[in-house]
């Protein structure tokens, strides 16, 4: 494996890691008896998607702006892009995170 390429492959799993700490800190914040703490339950999705997209345009080569955006940075996805995500509002998006839709599935095709 070239040094381009592991340096490459290092950054996609990088945003990965964080997407899963989002992911994980959300889904037991589900877990807790009482004073559930909802909108930061669905901050922690929003952001584990937004990171897992940007995994994805790492992965791709695709350089993206600094942006909270889930919206723009759909809109970076090349169209070949085998799931179509343009359909999605950043809400649709963000629930799929909970059904694990947004996961390697993105980005294992490229590794």
């Amino acid at each position: 494996m070239s040094d381009e390429r592991k340096e490459l492959e290092e950054q996609v799993f990088k945003w990965i890691e964080i997407a899963e700490k989002d992911l994980i800190l959300a889904n037991h914040a589900f877990t807790l008896s009482s004073n559930v703490p909802y909108r930061l339950i669905c901050y922690h999705a929003q952001q584990c998607a937004e990171k897992y997209l940007k995994a994805f345009l790492v992965s791709r080569l695709i350089d993206f702006p600094y942006t909270h955006s889930i919206d723009d940075i759909i809109k970076l996805c090349p169209p070949e892009t085998d799931i179509s995500l343009a359909h999605l509002s950043t809400f649709e998006l963000t629930c799929m995170v909970f059904d694990s839709f947004i996961s390697f599935k993105l980005i294992k095709e490229f590794f």
